[in-house]
């Protein structure tokens, strides 16, 4: 179990196995979902992740967040981006196509690769960070969270739904919200977050 006191991606950056793995599990399905919806056949898809997330488990430990929100989650586009543009490339020698045809394709793919990107990534990760977290939360602390923050009821309602004080329900709310802004400290803009 990842210490609360260190973001995911610096725990990852550390060399932490456990670390590194919820970063895996957090990026693998992302990552993956949107090569797919790039037109790319399930193996490429497959292979280009783990070529992307090689990649960062080597360079991570070197990665310098410039303090701005989104410098990871940009870093990370590149990544991808340029392990897309290599598959392109390998797709023109491979297919014998011309290259205006196939750099046509790669622009086009990159642009609309680089809209889906910007437009889900902190939406998934923030979903997904919460999934990864909820093992470290009882029961009730998790449904007290998702049934206030998420579906925005009244935490009087919620209370007596769960049989919890209304105290009780604002605590697991607050303790829920502090490991999820924790773990995805630098992954994420903040002012994303739940407020």
């Amino acid at each position: 179990m990842p210490s609360t006191d260190l973001s995911l991606l610096g725990l990852a950056s550390t060399g932490s196995k456990s670390g590194w793995q919820r970063l895996y599990s957090l990026y693998f399905p992302m990552i993956y979902g949107l090569l797919r919806r790039q037109q790319l056949p399930h193996q490429d898809a497959e292979d280009i992740s783990q070529e992307v997330l090689s990649y960062v488990a080597r360079e991570l430990p070197t990665f310098e967040h410039n303090g701005r929100p989104g410098a990871f989650r940009n870093w990370l586009r590149q990544v991808v981006i340029y392990r897309l543009k290599t598959f392109w490339r390998r797709q023109q020698a491979v297919l014998e196509k011309p290259a205006e045809a196939i750099e046509t394709h790669a622009v086009e793919s990159e642009a609309e690769f680089v809209r889906q990107w910007d437009r889900e990534h902190d939406q998934f990760v923030v979903g997904r960070l919460l999934q990864l977290i909820e093992c470290e939360f009882e029961l009730k602390t998790i449904q007290a969270f998702r049934k206030v923050q998420i579906n925005d009821q009244p935490a009087r309602e919620v209370a007596a739904e769960l049989g919890m004080s209304v105290a009780a329900v604002y605590v697991a709310k607050s303790r829920v919200l502090h490991r999820l802004r924790v773990a995805a400290e630098d992954l994420v803009d903040e002012s994303l977050l739940f407020t």
